[in-house]
């Protein structure tokens, strides 16, 4: 059995459809690998086999109903259970010491809020789950201002000060997942998954004793890799932007999306700037507009 520990966007869906796909070992999808590939580059086009998103469900991942062959994509974390306490859940079991177990995580921070951008796009966007996949808890909003009881009920410019506070916090736990696993895991990065996946998919292969198969890996991989292009983008753009707004350097921009400003927000802030907010629900367009609300922190 193969289980995939992964936070949503770290592409694990990916993982299990090249699995299935490019070895010997499962049964591919039916028609061409790369027409699963969703115009957002996600690979939710097809179903996953078993795919855990709550603590109950992680349960039935020792449960001896599941097919020793299944390939499983729990997420972490869930609603009420940090990844360690998930972990806790499992490793007393005989069987699960058996399995092949993969986690995805980022090396840093960098790599974490990147992974915050592919949420956006791909779940929040891509599923229509929209915000609520960065809102598991209400409890920090519930601390910032006591008035509020669900993200919803704050305006454009409230919520984004408060995610651009709190959500370097949330981003921890993505990075710290590796220090709870043992030796027995095979870990692997967000990034040297997107950057070098044919080498980080064949390290896959190898840890679970799969045969890849003759279909075209390396076309799949160029056509979807091409797809990520626009997430990783938003990230960078985000970074010109923060460099050129303090230097007052002029830039300019169509509307960004919520995400891209709660990170400039926060980008700006940790260059020792806050940005007068208060009522800012339309976001600036320009640097030089940018330039005009900040002051000092």
């Amino acid at each position: 059995m193969i289980n995939i520990f992964f936070v949503p966007g770290m592409f694990g869906s990916t993982i299990e459809f090249c699995i299935t796909n490019f070895t010997n070992d499962y049964q591919s999808k039916p028609g061409s690998p790369d027409s699963y590939i969703q115009d957002d580059g996600s690979l939710h086009s097809f179903s996953k086999r078993f795919h855990p998103t709550s603590t109950d469900l992680y349960k039935e991942l020792v449960s001896a109903d599941i097919d020793e062959k299944s390939i499983n994509t729990p997420i972490y974390p869930t609603t009420d259970k940090h990844f360690p306490e998930l972990l806790e859940l499992l490793k007393d079991n005989k069987s699960f010491a058996k399995n092949k177990n993969i986690l995805l995580y980022a090396t840093n921070f960098s790599a974490a809020e990147l992974n915050m951008f592919f949420q956006f796009e791909k779940i929040a966007i891509g599923l229509k789950l929209g915000l609520d996949i960065f809102f598991h808890s209400n409890n920090s909003l519930k601390q910032w201002n006591s008035k509020y009881s669900h993200w919803s009920e704050l305006e454009t410019w409230e919520l984004r000060e408060w995610f651009s506070i709190f959500y370097p916090g949330w981003l921890q736990e993505w990075i710290d997942s590796k220090d709870s696993i043992d030796d027995s895991f095979l870990s692997i990065s967000n990034t040297d998954f997107l950057h070098n996946t044919k080498h980080e998919l064949y390290k896959i292969f190898e840890y679970c004793n799969l045969t890849p198969n003759q279909n075209n890996i390396d076309n799949f991989i160029k056509m979807w890799y091409n797809k990520q292009k626009y997430i990783i983008n938003q990230q960078e753009f985000c970074n010109h932007v923060v460099n050129n707004t303090i230097s007052n350097k002029y830039q300019n921009w169509n509307k960004l999306n919520f995400i891209q400003e709660a990170v400039i927000q926060k980008k700006l802030r940790d260059a020792g700037y806050e940005i007068r907010c208060w009522n800012l629900n339309t976001f600036p367009t320009n640097t030089e507009q940018l330039h005009k609300l900040l002051e000092k922190a």
